[in-house]
């Protein structure tokens, strides 16, 4: 996995915390095309979930299939226990 915060949009407060506006959403890509700085066109064929802020995105993940996989599998999990009224707070790291 590979994780990036952008915050080049965003005026950094003492405590470090920058609170997104309610409207920041999840992408998920099957893929990334990206262009750099020369004009060159490249893929990173690895799943992307980025954080979008309007057309700024301040977070992005590149998952492996794997990891992917793993997310998609735990997200089912939890979304079972949930339905049983648990008290117990799951958590999992991928």
């Amino acid at each position: 996995m590979e994780a990036t915060i952008y915050v080049g949009k965003y005026k950094v407060p003492k405590n470090g915390v920058i609170p997104l506006p309610k409207t920041t959403r999840l992408r998920v890509l099957s893929h990334y095309l990206g262009v750099d700085e020369k004009g060159n066109s490249w893929k990173d064929d690895r799943l992307i979930i980025t954080l979008e802020d309007e057309n700024f995105w301040p977070v992005i993940i590149k998952l492996s299939d794997y990891e992917a996989t793993r997310l998609v599998e735990i997200l089912q999990e939890i979304l079972e226990h949930r339905k049983s009224n648990s008290a117990e707070q799951r958590t999992y790291a991928i």
